[in-house]
């Protein structure tokens, strides 16, 4: 039975357990569509219990087909799931994109063919010996940075402090600490790669 004031077309849907029911068998009066709309997408909340689940709480009063609403819906569904895609692509690839492209600097490359290949550095952590990404900085011609080297015996972290010159980098400082705490000093003065 449908009484001329009550809400022809609405539903009142709990948002606990999903139990739909007529507007109008619930006793919402709606005349003319007016009052405040509020909560998700637009919809009008109300308080009240579910006749169903008997919980207390905001049931949604909706059209029961809302093509306008059913359609921002979905829109609205499909752009949350492209924004946690996005964010747990992007922020990853763009550290490790930023990482690969710093491990391509000249003066960390250069400093690795150094230790790779210096015999005091392989006697002490033996070979293959693999060198990490590094961390630190490069500004103006300006190079302090450390990274780990691992070899077959033993590891430790690598420091560098270096200026460019030119096109080239000088060295001032290539020590390797290893992890017993012992020291190789690199014979860098005036040198240049």
């Amino acid at each position: 039975m449908n009484i001329k004031g009550y809400a022809p077309g609405w539903q009142l849907r709990c948002r606990k357990c999903g139990f739909t029911q007529d507007a109008a068998n619930a006793g919402i009066v709606r005349i003319r569509a007016f009052g405040v709309r509020a909560g998700t997408f637009g919809k009008k909340l109300i308080l009240r219990r579910c006749p169903k689940c008997r919980q207390i709480g905001f049931h949604a009063l909706e059209l029961e087909h809302d093509p306008i609403d059913s359609h921002f819906e979905q829109k609205f569904v499909k752009i949350i799931i492209i924004l946690l895609l996005f964010l747990a692509i992007f922020p990853p690839s763009l550290f490790f994109g930023i990482r690969y492209e710093l491990s391509k600097a000249t003066v960390y490359q250069q400093a690795v063919e150094q230790i790779s290949h210096n015999p005091d550095v392989i006697k002490a952590l033996g070979q293959p010996i693999e060198c990490k990404m590094w961390n630190g900085s490069i500004q103006n011609g300006h190079a302090e940075i450390h990274f780990r080297v691992n070899g077959s015996k033993n590891s430790g972290i690598a420091y560098i402090i270096a200026d460019k010159k030119e096109k080239n980098w000088d060295y001032q400082k290539l020590v390797i600490v290893l992890n017993d705490g012992q020291q190789i000093i690199l014979p860098v003065h005036n040198t240049r790669f």
